[in-house]
């Protein structure tokens, strides 16, 4: 369903998290640089360059965004910003080297799937912010989730901020309306697999264009089965939706899993999903798919405005529709981590605290200059000028406080305050600050990712009988470790709980 599955939010996460381990092991807290205090309500005579390291597509004009955020900081926090911007892979690579070179920057995105928060943090690559918050991040501290910022604690303290932003989330159908109203359909109603097969036969029927009806990911088969912990634990461990025990099973025993492969399977035979399932299935693949009217619907983790966001100057008339109440999680798959290498963390979270709370300097930097990368239509609703050099509205979530800065011209405008809605609607886990401590089976979880990389495409995605696959996937797995696994995991859950 995304990389952000209710599972795991990638196959080989645990593996990379242990090799991570091995090559930042040797830094350990070399380069912590000692808070260098300063009157927070005062503008420091020294100035100081800020090395922000982003995530997201790379830009041609950040030069004018820069000079331009730098002039609003001289007079607040005497600072300027050095905006290096990055697209996923070369992230990852770049950051992953200097995190083990121990290499001079301030502050950079992590979470538990890019640069492996928690083992980073604990071997000391980012700055504790707990003495940071009191003092120069009062206001955000506030604003913050602090679920979340619990879940952010790794031996006792919190290395990185996590997004102020939404943090629940809904299974459901992202869909064509102008079909779905064609043949009466209500998909609201269909909360399965299994009912909506008989819609997929007859949409492939009736109509010709649409090759594949409905179009799924890596874990289509998951959803809705067995939510995940922590994506730490992987290995198909999780414990069964609506059990307040929280026993942790391995999901191949369980009977619905099988039962989910084979309807998977079954969309397979009767063509109802594309045949290039085992190397076609990425987001970007799916949403292409939708834009281009080859397919009806798909499942996705979705929010108030989730279409918008996804499906941009859309040719057909899109909607989605849940199939669950939300669900909060914690907002560890969005953070922004100070370096230990950082030469003053103190001004970093001040720029903090400016960038969350700050509207002007928000808006700078996810949308650019006025005038020159968009246009505003109202007070707080923009347009954004098309190939304008600067734009990072896709990537905000990422970035700092979602709720402070504009509307784009394709979303509803009363967008934030429905997500702040939604997010006081969801149902919150007891686990829901928990943290799987890996240290006692990284070796385990290492064997056990390469089995998952072998064969969880071909039991998920329908293209072959899971039956056989399954029981040898199972086998392998046991093999592993998984069930050592399972009964660390299971001890940690049951402390964690006991100590709530």
């Amino acid at each position: 369903m995304m990389k952000k599955s209710r599972w795991f939010k990638g196959i080989a996460l645990a593996a990379a998290a242990v090799m991570f381990a091995g090559m930042a092991g040797g830094c350990g807290t070399k380069g912590v640089t000692t808070t260098s205090m300063e009157d927070p309500n005062t503008v420091p005579e020294t100035p100081y360059e800020i090395n922000w390291y982003i995530c997201a597509n790379q830009q041609s004009d950040v030069a004018t965004v820069e000079n331009e955020i730098n002039a609003y900081l001289k007079d607040k926090i005497n600072a300027t910003i050095k905006l290096n911007i990055m697209e996923s892979a070369q992230y990852s690579d770049k950051m992953t080297n200097m995190l083990q070179a121990g290499e001079y920057f301030d502050l950079c995105y992590t979470a538990n799937w890019m640069l492996n928060y928690a083992v980073s943090a604990e071997t000391g690559a980012f700055y504790p912010m707990d003495e940071l918050f009191e003092k120069y991040m009062p206001k955000t501290y506030e604003l913050a989730d602090h679920d979340s910022l619990e879940g952010a604690r790794v031996k006792g303290k919190i290395y990185a901020l996590p997004t102020i932003k939404e943090n629940a989330t809904a299974y459901g159908w992202i869909y064509r309306k102008d079909i779905a109203d064609k043949y009466h359909i209500d998909m609201s109603q269909v909360k399965t697999y299994a009912d909506l097969l008989p819609i997929a036969k007859m949409i492939k029927e009736n109509e010709p264009d649409m090759t594949y009806p409905i179009d799924w990911g890596e874990n289509m088969s998951l959803g809705g089965t067995l939510p995940y912990v922590s994506v730490m634990t992987g290995c198909n461990l999780g414990y069964v939706q609506g059990d307040d025990t929280f026993k942790i099973v391995n999901r191949l025993e369980q009977p619905e899993a099988m039962e989910q492969f084979k309807m998977a399977n079954t969309y397979y035979k009767e063509e109802l999903i594309k045949r290039d399932i085992m190397t076609n299935n990425s987001d970007a693949d799916r949403i292409k798919g939708l834009q281009n009217g080859k397919t009806f619907c798909m499942m996705y983790p979705l929010k108030p405005g989730k279409v918008q966001e996804l499906i941009k100057n859309p040719k057909y008339d899109f909607a989605q529709a849940y199939i669950e109440k939300p669900q909060a999680a914690l907002g560890l798959a969005s953070m922004n981590a100070i370096s230990a290498t950082s030469k003053n963390p103190a001004r970093v979270a001040r720029f903090l605290e400016l960038v969350n709370t700050d509207p002007v300097l928000n808006n700078l930097l996810v949308f650019g200059v006025e005038g020159k990368h968009y246009e505003k239509v109202s007070d707080n609703v923009i347009r954004l000028i098309p190939n304008s050099g600067y734009c990072l509205s896709d990537a905000k979530w990422m970035l700092a406080n979602v709720f402070i800065g504009y509307c784009t011209e394709d979303e509803d405008p009363n967008v934030k305050k429905e997500l702040q809605e939604f997010d006081k609607e969801a149902e919150r886990s007891k686990l829901m600050s928990f943290v799987f401590d890996t240290t006692n089976v990284q070796a385990e979880i290492a064997a056990c990712s390469v089995v998952e990389a072998q064969y969880n495409k071909q039991v998920s995605l329908g293209a072959l009988d899971p039956e056989p696959i399954v029981k040898q996937y199972l086998t392998e797995l046991k093999a592993a470790g998984v069930d050592k696994i399972q009964e660390e995991l299971q001890k940690q859950v049951d402390e964690y709980l006991a100590n709530k």
